[in-house]
């Protein structure tokens, strides 16, 4: 096993605070020209090695990474009864 990633295979540590193995990859530049990472996160590195590389393959694809962050409006849409407006 070499001891370093090629570039463009991502990052993949150990976060000291819950133990929980954090895999980045970066996806591009804003317009300021400041990176864009997006991270998973796992309990193994197993684990997060797989998501990694599931999330690497999407971008190599020129799919755009998932957006985990909420909204107020995804928030009411997905607690919303049907028939009901949002």
């Amino acid at each position: 096993m070499s001891g370093r990633a090629a570039n463009g295979e991502g990052s993949l540590y150990q976060r000291k605070s819950d133990d929980r193995w954090v895999g980045a990859v970066l996806h591009g530049y804003d317009i300021t020209g400041r990176p864009l990472r997006k991270t998973v996160t796992a309990k193994t590195r197993a684990e997060a090695v797989k998501k990694l590389r599931a999330l690497q393959q999407n971008i190599d694809k020129g799919l755009p990474p998932p957006d985990d962050r909420l909204t107020v409006t995804g928030i009411v849409t997905i607690q919303a009864p049907a028939g009901s407006q949002a």
